[in-house]
């Protein structure tokens, strides 16, 4: 296919995770979900959710590492369900949060999103 964005989306809709906050990095590679889920998506790169990207000052490209600690502010942040589309396939981790891969999508003939990967983020109990 041209894209798998629709894929994911018939993915997200099929099994009942419309209601999750949608987190899409890197935020260019996966605004096109946004039509597809028909909710604003959170892009990290800006900090904002949208359906689009604003090319600005603001948007900053970020690593694996930055993105996992933004990622760890946003279970605090929020009641919903947190679900994390990238075309990343993150081998980081870190000890706040944990990444649990639910499906991997590809591969599209756009040659920026050869793959997409679906996880769910889970914030880890606190150890005591």
């Amino acid at each position: 296919p041209f894209t798998v964005s629709k894929q994911v989306a018939n993915f997200i809709q099929q099994e009942q995770f419309e209601n999750f906050l949608v987190v899409g990095s890197p935020d260019f590679t996966v605004s096109s979900l946004a039509a597809y889920v028909k909710q604003p998506i959170y892009h990290p790169e800006s900090n904002r959710f949208g359906s689009f990207i604003i090319w600005n000052d603001q948007r900053q490209e970020l690593d694996e590492s930055q993105l996992l600690e933004k990622l760890k502010k946003l279970p605090q942040q929020t009641d919903k369900k947190i679900l994390l589309v990238s075309t990343r396939n993150l081998s980081v981790t870190i000890p706040e949060i944990e990444l649990i891969k639910l499906k991997e999508f590809g591969k599209s003939i756009v040659i920026y999103e050869k793959y997409y990967y679906v996880y769910e983020i889970k914030q880890k109990a606190a150890s005591l």
